[in-house]
């Protein structure tokens, strides 16, 4: 069930990256990782993805995690 979630979360950060049209080297800074870690992210979905990283991506994109999960949810249950 984590998995899920996981899955969900980094995919709504990669979609908000791509609608905002940030740079990988930008959401690493987000995310205090550094570039290449994203496409380990990519790899396993998110899975370690940690909540002090999730809580500084929100806190400099000015959003709530509960905005973010929002929009994750928005994402896995559009009608296809």
């Amino acid at each position: 069930m984590i998995y899920n979630y996981s899955l969900m979360i980094w995919s709504a950060i990669r979609s908000r990256q791509r609608i905002n049209g940030d740079s990988d080297l930008r959401l690493a800074n987000q995310l205090l990782v550094k570039p290449r870690t994203l496409r380990q992210y990519d790899k396993c979905n998110g899975v370690n993805i940690n909540l002090g990283q999730l809580n500084h991506y929100c806190y400099v994109n000015k959003i709530n995690l509960s905005d973010l999960l929002q929009s994750a949810e928005i994402l896995f249950n559009k009608p296809a």
